[in-house]
C-alpha cells in the first residue's frame, strides 16, 4: 500500500425514525453517529451484509433499500441501509463481528484491485473494521430498540 493515495469517502452512519427525518441530516447533523470513513454504503456495506447474513451479493443489491438515495446536495448524500443488515449487526456476537471484519478485508475496494496490501496493512484494516463494526452494531441495536432504521450520510 506504500505510496497509494485513495480518495477518502466520509461515511457517517446514523439512525432515524423515517426517510424524511433522515433527509434532514443534510441540513442539521446533530444526531448520534458512527464515523466509518471509506466504509461506503453501496458496495462495501453490500459485501458486509453478504458476509453477515449468508445472502449472495446479488440478493443484497436487489433489496430496494440497499443504498437507496434519500436526499442529496452538492457532494453530500443520505442513503438507506437495509433492514437485513441492521438486524444482522444488531444481533451479531462479538465473535461474528470479528470474523466479518477479518473476511471483509478481502474486498478489493479497501485498497484497490491493483494494490498488494502487506500483512501489516491487512491487520491494521481488520482492527479498524472491527472497531467500526462494533460501534455500528451498537448503533443498530439502539435503533431497533427505538423502532428506527439505519442510514448513511456520505460525502467526498
Amino acid at each position: 500500500m506504500r505510496g497509494a493515495r485513495l480518495r477518502t469517502v466520509l461515511c457517517d452512519y446514523f439512525a432515524a425514525p423515517s426517510d424524511d427525518a433522515a433527509a434532514g441530516a443534510l441540513e442539521a447533523f446533530d444526531v448520534e453517529f458512527v464515523d466509518f470513513k471509506n466504509a461506503d454504503p453501496f458496495v462495501l456495506f453490500g459485501k458486509l451484509e453478504a458476509l453477515l447474513t449468508g445472502a449472495t451479493y446479488g440478493a443484497v443489491t436487489a433489496d430496494p433499500r440497499q443504498g437507496d438515495l434519500i436526499a442529496a446536495e452538492d457532494e453530500c448524500l443520505v442513503v438507506s441501509v437495509t433492514d437485513a443488515l441492521t438486524t444482522a449487526l444488531a444481533t451479531a456476537t462479538p465473535e461474528a463481528l470479528a470474523a466479518a471484519a477479518a473476511a471483509w478485508t478481502g474486498a478489493d475496494e479497501w485498497f484497490g484491485p491493483a494494490l498488494e496490501p502487506s500483512a501489516a496493512d491487512l491487520a491494521g484494516l481488520a482492527d479498524y473494521l472491527l472497531t467500526g463494526l462494533t460501534a455500528t452494531a451498537a448503533l443498530a441495536t439502539s435503533a431497533q430498540a427505538r423502532g428506527e432504521r439505519l442510514y448513511c450520510r456520505a460525502s467526498v
